[in-house]
């Protein structure tokens, strides 16, 4: 009886403390009013929100991304005019090559047809040749008339011609056109590493089909640089600037490169233009299609500074929420590119102002369910 006392009256005792002591998630949160882009909090603004002041600072500097691509300037793509079939390969990826060497041979019909047309074109030549020179004695002792004569000079310029044609042909590929064996030889034009291969033995190829080249040669130790620069960085960007290149895979060392193209158009989509750099590779450490980093200098300017945190993106738009006394506005930014943290503003907001960093989301949330 004793014990089922004392339980009762502990009982009691915690149902009045818990009375003393209501529930957390029952006590009212600030009010807020939603006025144009403005938010006001009574009686305080709610814990998380945290502001910075804009900074004034020189930036001297632009970070851009971009990735490595073959020089054009040195690089060949080889196709072959002829149809046929692959009778060997004689050179593989990464082979280094000298200017001329064969790469593969190939048996084509096509090939034999225009040795062929050549030796018949010089064939050809021969005889008329031989008639424009009997023709012309024949004129001379008044057995030919003057017309002859020059008909028979001018079938030997269309000979000659044709003749000129089929040789050329040939020259593209070395050939003299001593013979007709239909081994067409794929010679590399200039000295470099075979990048691409395309082709395997007894494979078929059709020039009218090719999407690709059947052989790609490269001189690695000159890259180009393609970066993808903001169309708001424009201003800041033209050829014979310096750059420096970091990739992943060397953290510690940095490339030294050279802006050589602004592009002239703007990409609709991601409103971001082509820049175009030269980088020297030779210890060739860089790689075609790696991701790089680059790191332009620019003439000094001030511009207002925040932390990349204060600006986020509504559509395509970027915002920042500045706070002024009680209320918090949301202002349209025009922002440059991030580096170490910070973004530069161009407008909307000035040095000084205090602008949300932690907790913008939640302010732009709010803005939206007031709205």
């Amino acid at each position: 009886m004793r014990q089922c006392l004392i339980l009762a009256v502990l009982l009691s005792e915690a149902l009045l403390c818990a009375g003393c002591h209501p529930d957390p998630e029952d006590t009212p949160g600030p009010a807020v009013r939603v006025t144009g882009h403005a938010l006001s909090f009574v009686p305080a603004p709610p814990p998380g929100i945290s502001t910075e002041p804009v900074s004034l600072t020189a930036r001297a500097e632009l970070i851009v991304p971009g990735r490595l691509v073959w020089n054009e300037d040195r690089t060949v793509r080889i196709f072959s005019p002829f149809a046929g079939h692959v009778v060997q390969i004689l050179a593989r990826l990464g082979d280094q090559v000298a200017a001329g060497q064969p790469l593969a041979i190939l048996s084509s019909p096509d090939y034999g047809t225009a040795q062929a047309d050549f030796r018949k074109a010089r064939a050809a030549l021969a005889l008329t040749r031989q008639a424009l020179d009997r023709t012309r004695d024949l004129n001379t002792h008044g057995v030919a008339s003057t017309r002859e004569v020059e008909q028979a000079q001018a079938d030997e310029e269309a000979a000659e011609a044709e003749a000129q044609r089929a040789q050329n042909v040939l020259r593209l590929f070395n050939d003299k056109g001593d013979g007709v064996n239909e081994h067409l030889v794929l010679r590399s034009p200039i000295a470099g590493v075979v990048v691409e291969r395309a082709i395997n033995p007894g494979q078929e190829i059709r020039p009218d089909t090719a999407a690709q080249p059947q052989f790609v040669v490269t001189d690695p130790t000159a890259l180009w640089v393609q970066l993808d620069a903001r169309e708001s960085d424009l201003p800041l960007l033209r050829p014979g600037l310096d750059l420096t290149l970091r990739v992943g895979s060397y953290a510690d060392r940095s490339f030294q490169g050279e802006v050589t193209r602004v592009s002239d158009y703007i990409d609709p989509t991601t409103r971001t233009m082509k820049v175009l750099g030269k980088v020297d590779n030779p210890l060739r450490l860089l790689k075609g299609e790696m991701f790089v980093t680059a790191t332009v200098p620019i003439a000094a300017s001030p511009h207002a500074q925040a932390p990349a945190m204060a600006v986020f993106l509504d559509g395509e738009k970027h915002y920042a929420f500045v706070q002024d006394g009680d209320s918090f506005i949301r202002r349209e930014v025009e922002v440059g590119s991030e580096t170490g943290g910070f973004v530069p503003i161009l407008s909307g907001v000035k040095a000084g102002d205090k602008v949300v960093t932690q907790g913008a989301l939640f302010l732009q949330q709010m803005l939206e369910k007031g709205s």
